[in-house]
């Protein structure tokens, strides 16, 4: 196989730079810039990696698989081996592997062959080896992707196969029980636009995907998503979420659910959740207004409104109370946004169904985004989506992740719009004006989505706990703090910006 050599222009101010704030060796600043890994906390993730910071190993494919075969030998008691190879890749993965099935119970071996007279990877004579010494389950490390005749071989002698490796597959993958590469092509989303130009995007990159144009895909399609729990978003042509798919129910809680059902069923416990929600919303909205008061934009008398408003939630007896509250903070926060923005925009009031200018219509696009993020993230957790409490239960609609995003909304979305009309990226040329501003543009919804999927991987130090989170593990985050709340472990408090 013809090797193609890729050589790079370095950035050596960019080296240095790393060298001086990190105390890295030169060498190995280089290999990061060479890798793109260039923004300082993805350096902190290289350099230090927490638990945390881990892909979840189950979106690597046949992972499960992998997994449950190596139980059932735990169980059997088989003699497994671990089948590497001699240079550093296969010595280092063979070492931390064996160290931890032994840790399971598992009578475990390892074989490395000798690259002189077996050369690299599995061969028949090893296998022969292998039989003779009663291992029913081989696991490579660093090779076996290509050993197709060779797992053939092992098949026939009645063992079995687990292959883990890095390199490019051929055409036909071997018949072993399970390959875990990140390199396999059928690990890989492939779009295709109308013009037949063609991309493709690894599956343990994707979160979840948004649908803002004419998509046709199959069952096939949904089934492999669903194995990673990837959720679908549906937007019109009109930029309006129309709703979601998202796969069936993995983290099932029966008595989360009944918690949540409680909650909702006893109007006090219900009304001072709504209360918590809306609470840390007021805060984060007033505190927009003061970031922008303090860089000289004259927002003091709306400041001074909100600041009055908030403070009578707390005497709030009912949700419709709160809900008129929060009305009238939203009324003197969307008043201060003609002298934030740096556009003419003539904004008076919200207006939703449907939106009736260029602002309003960018609002509930927006929105709509967080909304369908926060359910995104709220499938992560064993959290029901239909049960609220600020907003009431509906059809159609998931209603706890309109409560969560109340938070989210004025420091992702808000902060969102305002920069993006600030720099001047959305103005009205980015709608269809004879629609009166309706519909955005294309390339204006596919700007906004790609900068708001950029805010969302913002990190912040986080004050409980001690480490840097993106924006959009927060509202994971926030879920994790309603379901402690829920079962009696620790009293739920809204996420504010502390900054």
């Amino acid at each position: 196989m013809r090797k193609k050599w890729k050589y790079k222009e370095l950035d050596e101010e960019k080296i240095d730079e790393i060298v001086r704030k990190f105390d890295v060796p030169e060498l190995l600043a280089t290999v990061l810039v060479n890798r793109g890994i260039v923004d300082d906390e993805e350096i902190r993730v290289f350099l230090n990696p927490t638990r945390s910071d881990f892909h979840d190993p189950y979106l690597m494919p046949d992972m499960e698989i992998a997994v449950e075969r190596i139980i059932k030998a735990i169980n059997n008691q088989e003699k497994v081996i671990i089948y590497g190879d001699y240079d550093v890749d296969g010595i280092t993965s063979i070492t931390v592997l064996k160290k931890f099935l032994k840790t399971c119970g598992l009578e475990v071996d390892y074989y490395i062959p000798n690259r002189l007279s077996e050369g690299y990877g599995l061969n028949k004579a090893a296998i022969d080896y292998i039989k003779e010494k009663e291992y029913t389950l081989i696991i490579t490390v660093d090779c076996g992707i290509s050993g197709i005749e060779e797992i053939k071989y092992a098949n026939s002698l009645g063992i079995e196969t687990i292959v883990t490796d890095h390199h490019e597959p051929m055409e036909v993958l071997p018949p072993a029980v399970a390959i875990v590469d990140l390199k396999r092509k059928d690990n890989t989303l492939r779009f295709t636009n109308y013009e037949g130009e063609k991309r493709d995007v690894p599956i343990e990159r994707i979160s979840d995907i948004y649908v803002m144009s004419e998509m046709s895909f199959n069952t096939a399609f949904l089934n492999y998503i669903s194995k990673y729990g990837i959720s679908i978003h549906f937007f019109n042509y009109y930029n309006y979420y129309t709703g979601s798919y998202y796969p069936k129910d993995a983290l099932l809680a029966g008595r989360l659910l009944v918690k949540q059902a409680e909650y909702y069923s006893d109007y006090e416990k219900r009304l001072q959740l709504a209360k918590k929600f809306l609470q840390a919303a007021a805060e984060n909205i007033y505190r927009n207004l003061r970031y922008y008061n303090g860089r000289g934009k004259d927002v003091e008398s709306q400041m001074k409104e909100i600041d009055r408003l908030r403070n009578t939630l707390s005497n709030a007896e009912t949700i419709e109370m709160l809900m008129g509250i929060e009305g009238n903070i939203r009324q003197h926060y969307y008043a201060a946004w003609n002298a934030i923005v740096n556009q003419e925009i003539n904004f008076n009031k919200r207006v939703m169904h449907p939106p009736d200018n260029m602002i309003n219509s960018l609002i509930s696009f927006v929105n709509s985004l967080i909304y369908a993020k926060t359910l995104s993230e709220v499938y992560h957790t064993q959290l029901n989506p239909t049960i609220s409490y600020l907003h009431e239960p509906g059809a159609r609609r998931f209603s706890l992740c309109l409560d969560i995003s109340e938070i989210f909304k004025p420091l992702i979305g808000d902060r969102l719009i305002f920069s993006l009309l600030n720099k001047r990226q959305i103005t009205e040329d980015s709608f269809t004006k004879e629609l009166n501003f309706l519909h955005l543009k294309q390339d204006a919804s596919k700007l906004i989505a790609t900068e708001l999927e950029k805010r969302l991987r913002t990190t912040i130090m986080h004050k409980g706990l001690g480490r840097k989170v993106s924006y959009q593990y927060l509202i994971r985050l926030e879920a994790y703090k309603l379901v402690k709340h829920l079962l009696g472990e620790k009293e739920y408090e809204g996420f504010t910006i502390w900054w």
